[in-house]
C-alpha cells in the first residue's frame, strides 16, 4: 500500500521555519481546503521543501504532494489524542486565474 497525498489548498497561515542543530531547515504551515466544508491541514516541510515554502504568503494557492503521517500523545488530563499532518515531498504555488503580484 502507499501513502501519498495531493492536496490543493490556500495559505492560511504563515510558513515558520528554523534550523535545527543538524543544521537542516524544517518549518511548518497549514492550508485550507473547502470540499463539503472548510478543514484545516498543517502541512511539515523539510530542507529544500522548505527553502520552497517560505516564499509562500497566507491565502495564496499552493500544491502539496507528501505522505500522510499521524502521531499520538498525552494531553494534560492523560488522555490520548491523535494528530494528522502532512509531511511535504514537494509544495509549488498554484495560480489559478492571474499571477500578478
Amino acid at each position: 500500500m502507499y501513502n501519498k497525498i495531493f492536496m490543493v489548498g490556500k495559505v492560511s497561515s504563515a510558513v515558520q521555519t528554523k534550523t535545527i542543530d543538524s543544521g537542516k531547515l524544517v518549518g511548518n504551515f497549514r492550508i485550507e481546503t473547502n470540499d463539503r466544508s472548510k478543514q484545516w491541514h498543517t502541512v511539515n516541510v523539510y530542507d529544500n521543501t522548505a527553502e520552497a515554502a517560505a516564499s509562500f504568503k497566507e491565502g495564496e494557492i499552493v500544491f502539496v504532494e507528501g505522505k500522510l503521517v499521524t502521531r499520538s500523545y498525552q494531553d494534560r488530563n492523560g488522555e490520548k489524542k491523535y494528530v494528522t499532518t502532512v509531511n511535504a515531498a514537494r509544495c509549488t504555488n498554484v495560480c489559478l486565474t492571474s499571477c500578478e503580484e
